[in-house]
């Protein structure tokens, strides 16, 4: 097998990265790679979980232990220029890097988006957990009926 300098896995199972539009990550950013020739110096394979489910979709790329999260096939110009030819991480993507700590993300449980703990606009505290919020609407969206949001049932509240 040939020696790649880096390796990108990109995920394409279970129903989360499905879901949230994994599918065309892996051939959009072959495309890029092989537009700019870097395509014989950086491989990328589909994978399974890469272990950020509920965060999709996610990559992996390798030697570097970064972990870029809710990837747009918009995103992965970026990802190519400003990671893999300048070496640079890109923050607002990035989930987890091997060995070091990296601010949480979390996901609010009434509209689903994405976001870095600190950014929370509301947090509330539920059954020993505390959840997070993007906005007040989907907080009080919570608090009116926990239980049915938690089960997928309730909330509804979208942006």
């Amino acid at each position: 097998m040939k020696a790649y300098r880096k390796h990108v896995y990109v995920c394409t199972f279970g129903g989360n990265c499905q879901k949230r539009g994994s599918e065309p990550i892996a051939p959009t950013l072959k495309s890029i790679l092989e537009e700019k020739g870097l395509a014989q110096e950086i491989r990328v394979t589909k994978s399974g979980c890469v272990g950020a489910c509920g965060f999709g979709p996610n990559l992996v790329i390798w030697p570097d232990g970064v972990w870029y999260y809710g990837l747009k096939p918009e995103d992965l110009a970026q990802v190519v220029e400003e990671h893999l030819v300048g070496g640079r991480e890109i923050e607002r993507l990035l989930i987890h890097k091997q060995g070091e700590t990296v601010p949480e993300v979390v996901k609010d449980p009434v509209c689903g988006m994405i976001f870095r703990e600190y950014e929370a606009k509301a947090r509330l505290p539920y059954n020993g957990k505390t959840y997070y919020f993007c906005d007040d609407g989907c907080k009080e969206a919570f608090q009116s009926d926990p239980q049915a949001v938690l089960q997928g049932e309730g909330g509804g509240h979208h942006h």
